[in-house]
């Protein structure tokens, strides 16, 4: 789900926005590895959430010790946590044409902060 989200969502919304801040960061000097670190990081976003949710899995672990869960456990609540808010997401994107990008940004917040 989260693959399929950010896919969508960098194909349509944020392209643009993706080139003009590599321009940016060109025109300001910066050297070639910054940029081509930042080009890898955006190209591999929906890789590095899924990467991100065992790191989760593991801070949840460390937080949740009292409780009698496994590491395996804690991978698989938030696996289901990354997936279901990037469903709801990936359903409420075609509102970021109303509200446009800023607003879209402040209702996935809420969007995680609620469902959390």
């Amino acid at each position: 789900m989260a693959g399929l989200f950010f896919f969508v969502f960098f194909q349509f919304t944020h392209s643009a926005y993706v080139e003009g801040y590599l321009e940016q960061m060109e025109a300001e000097g910066f050297d070639d590895f910054a940029i081509y670190f930042q080009v890898y990081f955006l190209d591999q976003l929906s890789i590095w959430s899924a990467l991100a949710i065992f790191l989760f899995a593991w801070l949840s672990r460390l937080f949740y010790r009292k409780h009698v869960m496994y590491y395996t456990d804690h991978l698989v609540v938030q696996t289901y946590i990354n997936a279901q808010t990037a469903f709801y997401r990936l359903v409420l994107l075609p509102s970021i044409l109303l509200i446009g990008n800023t607003g879209y940004s402040v209702l996935e917040i809420l969007i995680t902060l609620i469902y959390l």
